[in-house]
């Protein structure tokens, strides 16, 4: 045996002969079984060893040990160079708006018809002022002279009201309601609101439809009140 395999008595392989070149000597030999050159010094070819294979595992456990292993935690987190999300400051509350409905409206309005049609009840009489034309004609259009005088101070009456400091009729001053512009709620002209009580007859046509529009609208407003930029604000703290 050579040295090297003296030194090494685990090692597995060959033996090379340094002179012919022979290979695949059994190690251990004193001399080349070819040339006959006894071995001083012997080159040693070591002998591939296959890999060892890996133990064989149980697919079913390995596979319910992988579904029972927990999720890795989510660990990412936004670059530092992201700007920050905007923040939106609300705006102050100052006040809550609320508007007229149109039960209130109704019912002021009718305090209001009470009050202009007092004087032409005493004046005419209840049998004349509450007579029923037989031709069954529609209340908007009249047939009486007086009728159309009462209507014109009807209009003179709340104009002036509703364009005054108090911007309401004595009805809506009863049930806290005023007429201002849509716009920044500020106080109206006379010409303005003449204009809007004239139109509210035509709010009254077909079925009173214009004034169903309150009722539907986020402002609460009528025909009228959207023809002529106006709206009627409930004061609920007054």
């Amino acid at each position: 045996m050579c040295a090297r395999s003296r030194h090494n008595p685990c090692l597995h392989g060959t033996l090379s002969c340094p002179v012919c070149g022979t290979t695949g000597i059994v190690l251990g030999a004193t001399a080349c079984p070819h040339c006959a050159v006894g071995f001083a010094s012997p080159v040693v070819t070591p002998t591939l060893q296959q890999p060892l294979a890996p133990a064989r595992t149980n697919a079913t456990a390995t596979a319910v040990a992988t579904a029972t292993a927990p999720a890795p935690a989510d660990t990412w987190s936004p670059p530092m160079y992201m700007p920050a999300p905007a923040t939106t400051t609300a705006a102050p509350i100052t006040g809550t708006v609320a508007y007229g409905s149109i039960w209130r409206r109704m019912l002021a309005a009718l305090i209001d018809g009470v009050i202009v049609g007092i004087p032409f009840m005493l004046v005419l009489g209840p049998s004349e002022y509450f007579r029923w034309e037989e031709s069954g004609v529609s209340f908007v259009v009249w047939t009486r002279p007086w009728e159309y005088l009462e209507m014109l101070v009807f209009l003179v009456y709340a104009a002036a009201m509703q364009s005054s400091s108090k911007q309401a009729t004595l009805g809506m001053q009863a049930l806290d309601l005023r007429l201002v512009h849509d716009e920044g709620h500020g106080p109206v002209s006379f010409a303005r609101a003449a204009a809007r009580d004239l139109l509210t007859y035509l709010s009254a046509l077909i079925l009173l439809i214009g004034y169903r529009m309150i009722a539907f609208t986020d402002k609460r407003q009528a025909l009228h009140d959207k023809l002529t930029g106006t709206v009627v604000l409930h004061d609920a703290s007054h």
